[in-house]
């Protein structure tokens, strides 16, 4: 027979996620004496917990050698929490996250409702560790439900050198993500000129539409940014593009009361008569305009011959 597997109360566990947590390594020292695993798991409300967790979240570099030197498994994560890893690179604790590496944490792995490390990383802005992780075979183009990309995630952020980095190595500028849209237009929804403008001689399509998240233009237009709509006109966008259930860029203007883009968008040769049907409903530039009560855009348009 096997050696007898030592017996320890959730109490046992908890307290040596709690001195984990605090890098009390005589303390994690006396649990591991007492038979308490590395590898224990402790429920609590958020969920259940793993001391490496722990000591991943909390920055305690000291008490993950400690734990990897008693066993514990690099890639252990409880049900519905992330991997030491992600928690990791989520919290922006590179060297914790550098020391699961070169242990042999798996830089790919994939956990739906916590991305991975490498979308992590990105969020985090933490460019040594998403090269890092690149080394160790991340992978720039994964897509988790509910989670994006690592390109999305570093356009989110405005982590300019983390997404040429990506791009660099192959990451595809035209990839969406269902809810996140494309890299373009979650650029454009953040406002960021220089993004748009650098995504776009990478690549990036700039009459591509996502379902749910409109174009490019569209998304400008319902921002109502002049720059860059001026500067999606002037590399290729189309000032009557139709996408159904986000309408026009003119219509998506003149609805959300941006008289300056509405401007923009007449003058590069938006149609000011262009109407979409939605369940049944005509939509143009004006009625959308009256209807939201944007008075200066309604004379404008009346002054261009909307009718």
């Amino acid at each position: 027979m096997g050696a007898a597997i030592p017996s320890f109360g959730q109490s046992d566990c908890a307290r040596l996620i709690e001195a984990t947590s605090s890098g009390e390594l005589k303390t994690m020292e006396k649990f591991f004496d007492k038979g308490v695993s590395p590898n224990c798991v402790y429920q609590v409300k958020n969920g259940p917990r793993t001391a490496l967790n722990a000591a991943a979240r909390e920055n305690q570099v000291e008490a993950a050698k400690l734990l990897l030197s008693a066993g514990a498994k690099v890639d252990l994560k409880a049900k519905g929490d992330a991997t030491p890893l992600i928690a990791a690179a989520r919290n922006g604790h590179t060297e914790v996250a550098m020391l699961l590496l070169n242990n042999g944490a798996k830089a790919s792995r994939n956990v739906s409702g916590n991305g991975n490390a490498l979308i992590a990383a990105a969020k985090a802005g933490d460019y040594e560790l998403a090269k890092a992780l690149i080394d160790k075979g991340a992978k720039v183009n994964s897509n988790v439900p509910r989670d994006g990309t690592p390109l999305l995630a570093a356009v989110n952020g405005g982590n300019t050198d983390i997404v040429k980095l990506f791009l660099a190595e192959g990451a595809n500028p035209n990839r969406s993500s269902d809810g996140d849209g494309s890299p373009l237009i979650m650029a454009v929804k953040k406002g960021n000129l220089s993004m748009v403008d650098y995504l776009i001689a990478e690549g990036a399509d700039v009459n591509k539409a996502v379902d749910g998240d409109a174009s490019p233009l569209i998304m400008a237009a319902k921002k109502g940014n002049t720059g860059i709509i001026d500067l999606l006109i002037k590399e290729g966008a189309d000032v009557n593009q139709e996408v159904p259930g986000d309408e026009t860029p003119l219509i998506a203007a003149a609805w959300n009361g941006h008289l300056e883009a509405v401007k923009t968008l007449i003058a590069a040769g938006a149609d000011v008569n262009y109407f979409t049907r939605e369940k049944g409903e005509i939509r143009s530039p004006l009625k959308m305009a009256k209807k939201e009560g944007h008075k200066a855009v309604v004379a404008y348009l009346n002054q261009q011959g909307a009718k």
